[in-house]
């Protein structure tokens, strides 16, 4: 698959997550009356066991309940629960099932297949039964629950090969938490003579070796450890999860019981000292400086950088000029050397090798010409004006049929020339960056945190290990610090606001790509010259 298509892809599977964010959050505090009172979903909402849900959750509350299964939250019990999340927790919707009105009792009980009455009649006493499997009956008839669902025991033989795969195959499935007493000494149950296969505890149609299976003496078969080794294995108790074992795979009841059940290890990021706060103050004030350098070298008031630096955008809608592709040339010069001085500043650059750097500085120079573009445009615009206005302070016109102001014959090239080589990009940029940023407002902070994050994501794919570790720790921090932002300033849809401006990142990507090739086209057929830095920062 081509890069530029298996990183948009990438990126594209970020922007529907981050917009699923979106609508689980605006769905949580707004429920449609007319769909899912579960999940939320407005398609096929019906009556179902006393409620209104969607046949998904009415089927997910029929087999919760048929099969007697209890589910363990991995949180604090207040997962948020949305038909477009790719993973539900299962305890927090079998719970919001509850509060939605369903009924246990509306459940019918499960009844024995066809298929499984037939061969009982046919052969009754055909059932070779495990000695785990009687030492279970035998506690049952004590008295004892030894089952993996509450409340009741149920046999194997009462579900269908598909659920007795899925029913107990998670993590959140448990036991009975309740200390057995043993009727009679476990050991005399384990040192009987196994049956290499039982009609009960088995799948019929397939060997048991290949199949993951939940029984509990299926278990030891399959690993090929007897069943007696579980009396030398400490800590073995009922109270412990079940867990299914990988075909093949050798493994011993502790194994079972203690390894397959810890947490993954957590990723071991870079180590930053900055706080998030300190992390965005550092960002903004690179953002004051690069400002306070363009008044310097394109406004007509240069000294006021040196005797008034503030730091804002240095042109107003009056002061902008007709855009040149010969002051074009100048600009993108001056944007590579925004982008040195940004880019030997940032956090960890002195840990990176020297393709490193060079990776890192060119999308640090990325920024300061196409991200900065949309920046400047948003806040130097009027009204719903179409205008596109370049890092120099030119500007061009960019509306439907509007060739008026930027578009007019040079000595390196023609109007007509200009609208073959840039009138599509110029009306793609300001659709998909300019018009979006003017109606999100973004103030300073959100747009250095932005470009931060830009310079540090929208090259992963090209990134070596570290350098994506470092990434993450980066943009971990400048989330952290515009949370701290938006606290202070007093907004309220903070996970939304970051959302929205998140949802910009695949968008500079593919803007991103089309200026790097926009400048290899322009280099190869020798239709405008091109700088000897932009040449070197293509070939990195």
């Amino acid at each position: 698959m081509d890069y530029a298509l298996a990183l948009k892809h990438q990126q594209a599977n970020l922007d529907a997550k981050l917009l699923v964010a979106i609508r689980t959050a605006q769905a949580v505090a707004n429920p449609s009356p007319d769909g899912c009172l579960v999940c939320g979903s407005p398609n096929s909402a019906s009556p179902h066991f006393g409620s209104v849900s969607c046949l998904a959750c009415a089927a997910f509350f029929r087999r919760t309940v048929a099969l007697n299964i209890t589910f363990n939250c991995k949180g604090n019990r207040q997962c948020q629960i949305y038909y477009e999340l790719r993973m539900i927790c299962r305890a927090c919707r079998y719970e919001k099932c509850l509060r939605a009105g369903m009924k246990r009792h509306c459940v019918q009980k499960r009844r024995p297949s066809k298929h499984k009455k037939e061969e009982d009649e046919d052969e009754p006493n055909s059932a070779v039964v495990s000695p785990l499997a009687q030492y279970e009956m035998h506690m049952q008839a004590a008295g004892c629950s030894a089952s993996i669902v509450k409340n009741e025991p149920i046999s194997p033989s009462m579900f269908t090969k598909k659920e007795r795969m899925e029913s107990a195959s998670e993590e959140d499935v448990v036991m009975d938490k309740k200390d057995l007493p043993f009727p009679l000494p476990l050991d005399e149950y384990l040192l009987l003579p196994q049956p290499h296969s039982s009609s009960v505890e088995s799948y019929t149609e397939e060997d048991p070796s290949t199949v993951p299976s939940t029984s509990f003496s299926a278990l030891f078969y399959q690993s090929g450890v007897p069943l007696n080794s579980i009396l030398d294995t400490p800590n073995a108790t009922a109270n412990n999860s079940i867990t299914t074992t990988p075909p093949g795979e050798a493994m011993t009841l502790a194994d079972c019981f203690s390894e397959r059940n810890q947490p993954p290890p957590e990723e071991e990021l870079p180590f930053l000292k900055e706080s998030g706060r300190e992390l965005l103050h550092l960002l903004l004030g690179l953002e004051k400086e690069a400002m306070d350098r363009r008044r310097m070298m394109f406004t007509d008031e240069p000294l006021k950088a040196f005797t008034q630096p503030d730091g804002d955008v240095p042109y107003t809608r009056s002061t902008i000029k007709p855009h040149t592709l010969k002051g074009q040339a100048e600009c993108v010069k001056f944007d590579h050397f925004l982008g040195f001085e940004y880019a030997r500043k940032m956090p960890f650059v002195n840990d990176l090798n020297a393709k490193e750097k060079n990776m890192l500085l060119r999308f640090c120079s990325l920024g300061f010409s196409v991200l900065d573009i949309g920046y400047i445009s948003s806040v130097v615009s009027e009204g719903q004006e179409e205008i596109l206005v370049f890092t120099d302070g030119s500007y061009s016109t960019c509306g439907p049929g509007d060739f008026s102001v930027g578009w007019e014959d040079e000595e390196i090239i023609s109007m007509e020339d200009k609208k073959k080589l840039f009138l599509s990009f110029n009306h793609c940029f300001f659709k998909q960056i300019i018009h979006p940023m003017r109606m999100l407002k973004m103030d300073r902070i959100e747009h250095a945190a932005l470009k931060a994050i830009c310079s540090w994501k929208l090259g992963l794919l090209e990134y070596t290990v570290k350098m994506k570790q470092m990434g993450k720790t980066m943009q971990s921090k400048i989330l952290e610090g515009l949370i701290e932002h938006y606290r202070e300033i007093g907004r309220d849809d903070i996970e939304v606001r970051i959302g929205e401006i998140y949802l910009l990142i695949g968008t500079l990507f593919e803007m991103y790509t089309q200026v790097t090739e926009m400048y290899k086209q322009l280099d190869i057929f020798n239709l405008l010259k091109v700088d000897s830095i932009t040449k070197s920062l293509l070939c990195v």
